[in-house]
């Protein structure tokens, strides 16, 4: 999701691995339209180095930030994990959410064509509305990227697959469980497997790349 230098973590190569070099990861990336999961101006966190830690730390982040800048998907109280249903909407109301959202700033996480899921404009809105949204959102199977129980951070490895294993989801981060968000068979969505290239990517890092890379990301598992 950017460099090292742009991004803090969720990024650098020696850290996060995917969900980082600008060339190979395509979407949730091109520093132009995403920066940072949007500029602090218009995101909030969700992007700041130094708030965001690895989609941050409690302390620091709230839960995916703090509720006056970010409205949903945010305050410690009612977000939990991304979010109680009264608060949250669904990852946000369009009005409200503007990124993760707007087709013209979000584009990937949402555009129809690249993203598939996570994307299809019928099935997913924008990461929003609760009609359309599905998991990530229906109570029952999601919790609206919420309840402990369902969710396990950002989906129950049941209902969502994607976006992460429940027991060990975390930050969106652990290389164990989550192989960077997302096993090759389980990712899929959340970026076409033509431009995220998971697995040749993941193939490349253990094969070719530096010693310091591979220690990285063994640090990881």
């Amino acid at each position: 999701m950017a460099s090292r230098k742009d991004y803090g973590h969720m990024a650098s190569r020696r850290d996060y691995g995917h969900m980082a070099s600008r060339r190979d990861y395509g979407h949730m990336a091109s520093r132009r339209d995403y920066i940072h999961m949007a500029s602090r101006r218009d995101y909030g966190l969700m992007a700041s180095r130094r708030d965001y830690g690895h989609m941050a730390s409690r302390k620091d982040y709230g839960h995916m930030a703090p509720r006056r800048d970010y409205g949903h998907m945010a305050s410690r109280r009612d977000d939990g994990h991304m979010a109680s249903r009264r608060d949250y909407g669904h990852m946000a109301s369009r009005r409200d959410y503007g990124h993760m959202a707007s087709r013209r700033d979000y584009g990937h996480m949402a555009s129809r064509r690249d993203n598939g899921h996570m994307a299809s404009r019928k099935d997913y809105g924008h990461m929003a509305p609760r009609r359309d949204y599905g998991h990530m959102a229906s109570r029952r199977d999601n919790g609206h990227m919420a309840s402990r129980r369902d969710y396990g951070h950002m989906a129950s490895r049941r209902d969502y697959g994607h976006m992460a294993s429940r027991r060990d989801y975390g930050h969106m981060a652990s290389r164990r469980d989550y192989g960077h968000m997302a096993s090759r068979k389980d990712y899929g969505h959340m970026a076409s497997r033509r431009l995220l290239l998971l697995a040749v990517w993941e193939k490349m890092l253990k094969k070719n790349a530096p010693y310091s890379v591979n220690i990285g990301l063994n640090a990881c598992a």
